[in-house]
């Protein structure tokens, strides 16, 4: 028996193959034409930033903030705040997305990054054990990104 979406019958032969390239295109191009002016403005008032992989890094006396470089650092900056705004996990650094100049930039709590000798046994499940306090002395993960 076919299966029904609407009115159409929906067969192999009615999707369209895409490349992921192809969906991620449109995203990387819009991130470079926004990126050096969003650079420029944060650079002004943070000072230099800390080029990751993904991302570029800005540090001030209370945030980090993390400006995705690419698609990449744009699907770790929503999987960030999304993994945060469960509140599920209470050993997340805070953050949450901000729009500058329309793109998505996460902004998170900075943590005192040690080194610290007593991490909890959950540091151990963090990529790099990426741990730091906060200003209550409690251990928080400050990267969790998935990229």
């Amino acid at each position: 028996m076919q299966k029904r979406y609407g009115t159409k019958p929906v067969t192999p032969s009615s999707f369209k193959m895409v490349k992921m390239d192809d969906l991620f295109d449109p995203v990387a191009a819009s991130i470079k034409q926004l990126l050096p002016n969003v650079l420029s403005r944060l650079e002004a008032k943070h000072g230099p930033f800390f080029k990751a992989r993904h991302k570029a890094i800005f540090t001030s006396k209370f945030i980090v903030i993390k400006v995705p470089l690419n698609e990449r650092g744009l699907i770790d900056v929503f999987h960030e705040a999304h993994l945060y705004s469960k509140k599920d996990d209470k050993n997340l650094a805070p953050s949450k997305i901000v729009l500058i100049n329309e793109l998505p930039v996460l902004f998170m709590q900075k943590m005192d990054t040690g080194p610290h000798d007593n991490l909890p046994d959950w540091a151990q499940n963090v990529d790099a054990k990426q741990v730091g306090l906060n200003i209550k002395g409690q251990f928080k993960a400050y990267d969790y990104g998935i990229v």
